[in-house]
């Protein structure tokens, strides 16, 4: 690809004309005996490497000054720098503490290591907890990053901060190092190659990033500088177009290193346009505006990330601006970035003028990224749930009224058969995923022991606003079984529970009650000693604890959570149904079935725990594995939401209405 602009090319030959010309008109060196000394041609034949060679033999005070003059030079978008979009990018501990070891300042990463969006440390210039972080040398980390790189996003966001605060770490007396770690990184830029499989910051630091900031930094030829820079331009335009279909490698661990790609690619630009190179071809700008779409579904209404640490990088208006001026500012992508809280315009404006066919698709989920954000509606705050699974530790959070974090956190579990603990033996692998207008779906599975699997469900249901979240513990024999799962509360939401029913409120910060119903209990806290008194729902000051114990060969918990404000004065109910096969009242662990009533609405959800078998509840009869519907109580009229088919057949099938 062509990225040498023909009128700054030209200009810039003739400005090297000029000053040929008058290098010639100047008396040239001459030896003692009277010879002229030959002076080295820079050609195409020489490398970025052996151009840096000659630079790092000089002293280390020469090349750097020189190195921090180049960098002085670029010319940012209004708001930005280099250490402003590095800040940006860490949004999680392991990031943060990369970037705190690589010399930037402490106090922009408070938030982060605070996890609450407390400043806890304001009187300290370092954040609590970061102390043995700090005692370690940056040699030793610096070094380790160039190890790890190729596969470690973490690692490739470490290189490239110590790479541009090269001239503030040269001040350290202790400094000594730097000469053999950019050695080092010549050798790694030429000889290595990220694994394929990697987050795409890796590629993006190791193939775009640093040649184009070594070759500003150390201000070769204009040939070799631009034969340099638009290697790196091409790499950078191959994976900028390659997310525009297939953006996994910039979503993975939940997209928390996605925002940390995008400021490298800003970064990027700027080195480029310093280097005189053209803008972005149309294919680029069309899949920036697609990962921007991305950023604006993984976002919190106060433009914060989901699945984050606290409320870091908050303020960031200005690198959404000049990341927004790269592409082509589609009516979708301003629409989406504005209502998500990220773009620069008016919330309550967008919100009136944005119709459903001008905004992008509410969800996303990729099974290659282990993870998705589901959202009943961009035009509306709250009802948004972002789940990771690319750990064993599932990750979720969920946003409630006024946007507001509900939950937020690791989404663990323990079980036990027989009153043995029983490990986790595998990843979370996807079930089953289905979406349409009505609906997310989710279904992952683990394996627990030898004799155990875990089977859990995330489902919003989009009109509603309404989070189903079950675990479903299925083993090959029967066993006296217990599951525990703990439901992780965002900082400043707590839960009330009922006096008198099982039920609860998880309250928000912003003063939202979010309806929280244990439908695996009896409504009655006085029907517990028939289900058992281990069975509860219960909170601690961190998570929403989640609990049942019984005899058989399955157990299954669900819990509906109203994402939606819940007014005091609407009436809700719920009730366990009788399941009835050949005439048979099947037991609790082959099937369960539910109705649930808030205000004037009803919904019926059926599970199977064994074998497909067609069964019947509530005059519903139904083979499926999964099945929720609305019920109509006047006419008896079930209007089917999703219908989950056994294995055998296919995955998922939503019926017509």
């Amino acid at each position: 690809m062509d990225w040498v602009d023909p009128k700054s090319a030209a200009a810039a030959e003739k400005k090297e004309a000029r000053e040929s010309g008058r290098q010639k008109n100047r008396p040239q060196a001459k030896s003692k005996k009277g010879k002229s000394l030959k002076q080295p041609k820079e050609g195409a034949k020489k490398s970025l490497r052996s151009h840096m060679s000659v630079a790092l033999g000089q002293p280390t005070d020469v090349w750097v000054t020189a190195y921090a003059h180049a960098l002085s030079g670029l010319i940012w978008p209004p708001g930005c720098d280099a250490n402003a979009s590095l800040v940006w990018s860490a949004i999680i501990e392991e990031q943060a503490q990369v970037l705190l070891r690589s010399g930037l300042p402490a106090k922009p990463f408070q938030r982060i290591f605070a996890h609450d969006g407390s400043d806890t440390t304001q009187d300290s210039d370092e954040p609590a907890g970061i102390e043995a972080l700090m005692g370690e040398p940056l040699e030793s980390l610096a070094f380790q990053w160039l190890q790890t790189a190729d596969v470690q996003p973490h690692a490739a966001l470490g290189i490239a901060a110590v790479a541009w605060n090269l001239p503030q770490l040269a001040e350290d007396p202790n400094s000594n190092w730097l000469n053999q770690w950019l050695q080092s990184l010549l050798d790694l830029l030429e000889t290595g190659e990220p694994a394929s499989d990697a987050a795409v910051l890796c590629h993006l630091v190791m193939q775009c990033e640093l040649p184009l900031l070594l070759t500003v930094g150390t201000t070769p030829s204009r040939k070799l500088a631009q034969a340099e820079a638009s290697k790196a331009m091409d790499f950078l335009a191959e994976h900028l177009e390659a997310g525009r279909d297939n953006p996994e490698p910039w979503l993975l661990y939940g997209a928390t290193y996605l925002r940390a790609a995008l400021a490298c690619v800003l970064r990027c630009r700027v080195l480029a346009d310093s280097l005189g190179l053209r803008g972005w071809y149309g294919a680029q700008q069309k899949a920036l505006a697609k990962l921007l779409e991305h950023a604006a579904r993984w976002s919190r209404y106060d433009g914060t990330q989901m699945l984050a640490a606290g409320t870091a990088a908050r303020n960031s208006k200005a690198i959404w601006r000049a990341l927004a001026s790269q592409t082509r500012n589609s009516k979708s992508m301003s629409a989406a970035m504005t209502l998500s809280g990220i773009g620069t315009g008016k919330r309550s404006q967008v919100r009136r003028e944005a119709r459903v066919s001008n905004l992008p698709p509410t969800t996303y989920y990729s099974e290659l990224a282990s993870g998705g954000c589901m959202q009943c509606d961009w035009r509306q705050k709250g009802s948004k749930v972002a789940v990771d699974f690319s750990d064993s530790e599932m990750c979720i959070e969920a946003l409630g009224p006024k946007g507001s974090p509900v939950l937020a956190g690791q989404w663990t579990v323990q079980v036990e058969m027989d009153g043995q603990a029983q490990l986790q033996l595998d990843e979370w692998t996807e079930v089953c995923w289905f979406s349409d207008d009505d609906v997310d779906y989710l279904e992952l599975q683990a394996q627990f022991g030898q004799q155990a699997k875990l089977q859990r469900q995330a489902i919003l249901f989009r009109e509603e606003g309404l989070l189903y979240l079950a675990d479903a513990l299925i083993c090959d024999s029967e066993a006296e079984l217990s599951l525990r799962s703990q439901l992780p509360l965002a900082g400043g939401t707590s839960f009330e529970p009922a006096d008198k029913t099982t039920e609860g409120f998880l309250l928000t910060e912003s003063g939202g009650r979010c309806l929280t119903l244990p439908l695996y209990l009896p409504e009655w806290r006085r029907q517990l000693t028939i289900s058992g008194e281990a069975s509860c729902l219960m909170a601690t000051a961190e998570d929403l604890l989640v609990q049942a114990e019984s005899r058989g060969r399955s157990l299954y918990m669900p819990v509906l959570i109203s994402l939606n404000h819940h007014p005091k004065k609407v009436p809700f109910t719920w009730r366990h149904l009788t399941v009835g096969d050949d005439l048979r009242i099947v037991r609790h662990d082959e099937a369960r079935a539910f109705r649930i009533q808030i205000g004037g609405e009803q919904w019926f959800i059926y599970c199977n725990l064994s074998r497909p078998q067609r069964r019947t509840a509530l005059s519903v009869h139904t083979m499926a594995d999964f099945y929720a519907a609305r019920f109509d109580a006047h006419d008896g009229e079930f209007d089917t939401i999703v219908e989950v088919d056994p294995p055998e057949q296919e995955p998922v099938s939503a019926k017509p209405k």
